[in-house]
């Protein structure tokens, strides 16, 4: 790659930076930090290789030299650096002129950073620490004798932001969908997985969660079945995630923790296990009511709780078990208010 493309690159990429939050920037060093841990021998290996090829009585080889214990020491500075404090928008300075200006001195990141180092390939973990928390972008040129080590640390740390944007997430989506579209998209989920339950395959499915040795006997496919129901469960949460990304216009892996499956476990336990319409409702219910109760601050996660815990203890089918709102119900409804009304009418 020719320099002036890396500077334009790395100029762009000092641009992106100066507009993430800080809190991301620290957890992106941290994981770098994490990542370095985890990958110790693939460093190692490509240190030996560069130390292999150095005159053996060379001044620069100790620098040179990675052990377990100095890349231990590494990372154990990247997460210091990590948890440093933020020097991005701190006033330094700041007066009022005559006029009645206010005047502020702020610190902003410089933009990019050069380094230039010699055999040192603790560097290149050292930079990229340090112009990472600070939000600048940096060009590192290692010396030839640390040239693999150098570009197995590149290489760790490229994982982290080529394809997913690692801890700092997939930012710059455009915003596509609109709330009328989330609805559609809804409401034909939902009737997908209506239409699956109530097919032979929903079927043999609950015959499957019932008893699966019994509709083994039965001349079900096990594992056909069981394929068909994760396809189509991998399909709705993938078209659910595109519609989160082009909504929100960002994606932080952080927001999909264990925290996250649990409420959506809870919401379905909420509803009802083995009904639709409950689980729909649960999710509704559920995604609702801390909004509703913001104001009460802390408290809305307690009563949230309070909540959730005597509906899975009180009624452990959840709120509608399995009953499901079907258009036969709809108008069986419908029929029985329409006899009311015109039995109030003849009375």
């Amino acid at each position: 790659m020719e320099y002036d493309t890396i500077f334009a690159a790395a100029r762009r990429a000092g641009n992106e930076l100066a507009l993430v939050d800080a809190g991301r920037l620290s957890r992106t060093v941290a994981k770098a930090a994490a990542l370095l841990r985890e990958n110790a021998g693939k460093v190692l290996a490509a240190n030996a290789l560069d130390l292999e090829a150095m005159d053996a009585d060379s001044p620069m080889r100790d620098r040179l030299r990675l052990t377990a214990e100095r890349i231990a020491s590494i990372a154990a500075d990247m997460e210091s650096v990590a948890g440093l404090p933020s020097p991005q928008g701190e006033t330094i300075a700041e007066w009022t002129r005559p006029n009645g200006m206010t005047l502020r001195k702020v610190r902003v990141p410089f933009g990019v950073v050069g380094m230039i180092c010699e055999a040192r390939p603790n560097v290149t973990a050292d930079i990229f620490s340090l112009s990472m928390k600070t939000g600048n972008a940096c060009v590192l040129k290692g010396g030839s004798d640390a040239r693999r080590s150098n570009e197995a640390i590149a290489a760790l740390l490229n994982r982290m932001t080529t394809l997913t944007g690692g801890a700092s997430g997939l930012t710059g989506i455009p915003r596509k969908v609109t709330l009328s579209i989330a609805l559609v998209s809804a409401i034909v989920a939902i009737a997908l997985a209506a239409f699956f339950k109530s097919s032979k395959y929903g079927r043999q499915c609950i015959a499957l969660k019932g008893d699966e040795l019994a509709a083994k006997a039965m001349g079900i496919h096990v594992t056909r079945i069981k394929m068909i129901a994760f396809l189509l469960s991998v399909a709705l949460t993938s078209y659910s995630g595109v519609l989160y990304a082009f909504y929100m216009s960002y994606v932080d892996p952080s927001g999909f923790g264990w925290k996250k499956s649990a409420d959506w476990v809870i919401m379905v336990f909420f509803g009802g296990v083995n009904s639709l319409t409950g689980s729909t409702l649960g999710a509704f219910i559920l995604s609702a009511l801390p909004q509703m109760l913001r104001d009460l601050q802390n408290y809305r996660y307690v009563i949230y709780a309070v909540l959730v815990l005597l509906i899975l203890n009180f009624k452990p089918s959840g709120l509608l078990g399995e009953w499901e709102l079907t258009p036969r119900h709809i108008r069986d409804t419908y029929r029985r208010l329409r006899s009311k009304i015109n039995t109030k009418k003849e009375g």
